[in-house]
């Protein structure tokens, strides 16, 4: 059971198996049900009022979840999953909430889009709100006040569940697509952590999938669907398809022109084409030659191809005409830029830029499965089976970064239209957006960074894991 009393003290509010019960603010008379929830699911150890208003009360649960409900209309505003342990104390006010788990942690969230704000370490910590949810008092060894930022920071965790076999970006780097092995495709706006529109396409996985140069629409093609889909953005999200082959990759290229590269070969069909928006597919004949892979180069105006052959080339849009083959047999992955293309092979990267010369370095730390370059050309992030990415350096080739978070392998990597973020997708469902401005700054100011992200500095985190005495 949990209990609180609103902020004028005028109010009670009980949660007994599930059921919210509230008196009225004369303190007077029976008390009301306001809301059932499933008992089943809800332990709740605390109950907090929202101030100033005490319109909203929030239960922690003893699983490390909360529950948001507005006392007034009866209803759950958010709910918040969370498995870190039974909570210690909770703290609303208006659409900022702070947990304290048994973890050691404080997790400081906004309401409304159940995005984190910010994160504190604080042992048994109580909380609570100060001038109005401005900054926030956490009383554990010490008592310490925190001025919080105003707006969720750039969340580096996006969470899916089956595993992402491609991903896309937006012209405008707001949104990202994913493809995932069970047939799904999520679409997420890169500032909220929560995916905003979710469609089960087919029983097999999606393949590929591409962003229009406009931005609103995205194409879908699954290994063994005989439709191309596709995801309207101009509106609410709809799904929509058109008959075609099952195929391995989609590219979409200026001038409004969608390629497709089929599993076909030899009937003409190994690899279709549709310009502005027209119903049939005009096919291209790549004789007994299957295309690989296909990858829409950074302005759009050519695709890279890497054929069954062993050859990489590019299709320019403006002519429909394939030129500049080269031989690159143990390549497994191409990315393109007007100035040079990048390749992968098991464990190197070559880079080869526009009057053919080529250099490569050999990839430390695991398999390459996938390859990207920045829009301005100067950086290469490469995906490792291992879960990595590492970031070089596309003129002198050094290693600049390795990026660790994922826990499997790492299916796709793609820099935004800016080249301030990377995101990568993995088999272990996640997206994760990693910080390219990162790479130009000073290891102190990345480490005064950290220690206002963390509310920590680094020697305390040392000292934590060396088991040193506070």
């Amino acid at each position: 059971m949990a209990l609180g009393v609103s902020p004028t003290g005028r109010r009670v509010v009980v949660c007994q198996d599930g059921r919210i019960l509230s008196s009225d603010e004369t303190g007077h008379g029976p008390a009301r049900l306001i809301l059932k929830l499933d008992a089943s699911r809800v332990a709740p150890i605390t109950l907090a009022f929202s101030v100033p208003d005490g319109r909203r009360a929030v239960l922690g649960l003893a699983s490390g979840g909360a529950v948001v409900i507005d006392l007034v209309e009866g209803r759950v505003v958010r709910t918040f999953e969370r498995d870190s342990g039974a909570l210690f104390d909770v703290a609303l006010a208006g659409d900022r909430l702070a947990l304290s788990d048994g973890r050691n942690k404080v997790y400081v969230l906004e309401v409304s889009t159940g995005a984190l704000i910010s994160q504190l370490n604080a042992r048994r910590a109580r909380v609570s709100w100060l001038d109005g949810g401005r900054r926030l008092r956490v009383v554990g060894r010490s008592v310490e006040d925190w001025s919080l930022p105003a707006t969720p920071p750039w969340p580096h965790l996006h969470p899916g569940k089956a595993g992402v076999a491609a991903l896309s970006l937006s012209p405008d780097g707001l949104h990202a697509a994913s493809a995932h092995g069970d047939g799904r495709v999520r679409v997420w706006r890169l500032d909220r952590p929560a995916a905003v529109a979710e469609f089960l396409l087919h029983w097999s996985v999606v393949k590929d999938l591409e962003f229009s140069p406009d931005g609103r629409t995205i194409a879908i093609v699954c290994a063994q669907a005989s439709h191309l889909f596709f995801i309207d953005l101009s509106g609410p999200p709809r799904l929509r398809s058109i008959p075609a082959h099952a195929g391995r990759r989609l590219a979409w290229l200026a001038g409004d022109l969608l390629l497709l590269a089929t599993y076909r070969a030899g009937d003409r069909s190994g690899m279709l084409a549709w310009r502005h928006g027209q119903a049939e597919a005009t096919p291209f004949d790549t004789g007994n030659i299957s295309i690989y892979d296909m990858e829409t180069d950074v302005d759009r105006k050519t695709a890279t191809l890497r054929t069954s052959d062993g050859r990489v080339s590019r299709f320019h849009a403006a002519t429909g005409r394939i030129s500049d083959p080269f031989d690159a047999a143990s390549s497994n992955g191409i990315a393109g830029h007007p100035a040079r293309m990048a390749l992968i092979h098991e464990s190197e990267l070559e880079i080869r830029e526009a009057n053919g010369s080529s250099r490569s370095v050999r990839l430390p730390g695991g398999f390459a499965t996938d390859v990207a370059i920045s829009p301005d050309g100067r950086w290469v992030a490469v995906g490792h089976i291992d879960g990595t990415v590492s970031i070089w350096s596309s003129v002198g080739l050094e290693r600049r970064a390795v990026l660790r978070g994922h826990i499997g392998r790492v299916a796709a990597v793609a820099f935004d239209p800016s080249g301030d973020w990377l995101v990568s997708g993995s088999w272990d469902g996640d997206l994760r957006t990693w910080s390219m401005r990162s790479l130009e700054e000073t290891p102190q100011a990345l480490l005064e960074q950290a220690r206002s992200a963390w509310g920590q500095s680094i020697e305390d985190v040392l000292d934590a894991r060396t088991g040193s005495p506070d």
